[in-house]
């Protein structure tokens, strides 16, 4: 039987004889906890003991889970056992080819020269201002060696 969290909608299978009178049950992914009344059998179908359950083979393919009803596998999904149908028909092919786009229906194309100029922009005004940085550098090298006492292995590398 699959009961499932009414407030984060986790869903648990749980062996038919668990839930015979109303129980109150806690959810293990939210910690809600929900009056959860037994779910009758559907029609046709007899309702499984613990003592069926263990007498039945288990079905192919499913792994043993040491009887925990609470992690026990999902059946199947009917999708993944059904093959898919083929086409009853072949598609209708097109009578007569697609007209090209007229210039009037085609969308417009966004500026890509202005975008272009100010990346350009933008790296030359980068490159310019390291050029600056290491002029300065360069220039104010005694001071800032007397200001940083370990520059003066950087400026000795350069200098080499």
């Amino acid at each position: 039987m699959r009961i499932v969290c009414p407030s984060c909608a986790a869903a648990y299978e749980i062996a038919d004889g668990l839930l015979v009178k109303p129980k109150t049950v806690r959810c293990s992914r939210c910690a809600e906890e929900w009056e959860q009344a037994p779910i009758p059998p559907a029609e046709g179908e007899a309702p499984a003991t613990e003592a069926d359950r263990a007498a039945a083979p288990p079905a192919e393919g499913a792994p043993e889970l040491g009887g925990d009803p609470v992690h026990a596998p999902l059946p199947p999904s009917p999708m993944a056992t059904q093959p898919a149908e083929p086409l009853k028909e072949p598609a209708e092919p097109l009578k007569e080819p697609a007209e090209p786009l007229k210039e009037t229906d085609r969308l417009p194309r966004p500026a890509r020269q202005a975008g272009a100029a100010g990346l350009a922009l933008a790296w030359i005004a980068s490159l310019l201002l390291l050029a600056l940085l290491a002029f300065v550098a360069y220039r104010f090298r005694a001071e800032i060696q007397l200001a940083w006492p370990p520059s003066t292995r950087l400026f000795r590398l350069l200098a080499d």
